[in-house]
């Protein structure tokens, strides 16, 4: 009996069935929308700023920027740290 060409097999059917366990794992997450996360179309923020337009602008496929575009409400000058 070919005792290398059995270890052989076991190897293999053993990484293929984890491998096989690893793309239904992927599939699922994809299918359920996990992997690709949304950036919502409100956005909010606390008194007094009132929040007029956002955006996501994608330059490439390595960077990205965020606009929003707030109103003081505060009836005077706001200083951001």
């Amino acid at each position: 009996m070919n005792k290398k060409g059995q270890a052989a097999m076991e190897f293999l059917m053993t990484y293929g069935w984890a491998i096989l366990v690893v793309l239904l794992a992927i599939g699922a997450l994809a299918y359920f929308g996990l992997l690709n996360p949304t950036v919502p179309d409100k956005t909010t923020f606390g008194v007094p700023f009132i929040s007029l337009d956002s955006g996501l602008y994608t330059a490439d496929n390595t960077s990205s920027t965020i606009q929003i575009a707030l109103k003081n409400g505060a009836g005077n000058s706001v200083t951001l740290p």
